[in-house]
């Protein structure tokens, strides 16, 4: 079903294993029922294995919005004028 903010946080909040949401929930392919199946801890050597890379694109990421942000900002604030060469 891809990622999904609202079912992820509903998923979060199921506490015991087996327990099932308490209602159905609406995605972009249609309703779900979820349960929680297990629950897994984080393999910690794996988690430092990828912690670099993980950070270095949350950092791109994180760059990319607050320039592309800035960039929208200053073209809402300006006025463009578009010139055509007529010689």
């Amino acid at each position: 079903i891809g990622y999904e903010r609202e079912m992820a946080k509903a998923a979060f909040e199921l506490g015991a294993v087996g327990k099932v949401a308490e209602k159905p929930l609406k995605g972009r392919k249609g309703y779900y029922v979820i349960a929680l199946k297990e629950r897994k801890t984080p393999d910690a050597a794996a988690f430092e294995k990828d912690r670099e890379s993980v950070r270095s694109q949350l950092v791109q990421r994180k760059q990319a919005s607050v320039y592309n942000n800035w960039i929208s900002r200053i073209k809402s604030e300006s006025e463009i004028q578009t010139f055509l060469n007529q010689t």
